[in-house]
């Protein structure tokens, strides 16, 4: 009977606290901005900004800077390859999203 129960809670923890999809307590996942993956050139420069978010009941405050175009421009990018939007939560009231770019 004992490991049942520990084997239901073990189950359980992974379900929440899966790492790399979304999960209940805790989501960081990195994807690509772009879809056309196919030759695409290496960056020799690259930037990166963010928006953070916190979020309690409702009450929302957001900060930061993650426009592309910004973030070129404080990092001396004229050329943009390509891009990478990062993802972090925990517990859904903290919330970060970081944008990086490589270019040159």
């Amino acid at each position: 009977m004992k490991n049942r129960i520990g084997l239901a809670i073990s189950a359980v923890a992974l379900l929440l606290l899966a790492g790399g999809t979304t999960g209940c307590i805790y989501t960081h996942t990195v994807s690509p901005l772009g879809r056309n993956m196919h030759a695409t050139e290496m960056a020799k420069s690259s930037g990166q900004g963010d928006i953070k978010q916190i979020a309690i009941q409702g009450i929302s405050v957001t900060w930061g800077d993650n426009a592309l175009g910004e973030i070129a421009r404080k990092n001396g990018i004229s050329e943009l390859l390509y891009a990478d939007q990062e993802l972090l939560s925990v517990f859904g009231i903290w919330r970060q999203e970081t944008i990086h770019l490589y270019g040159r």
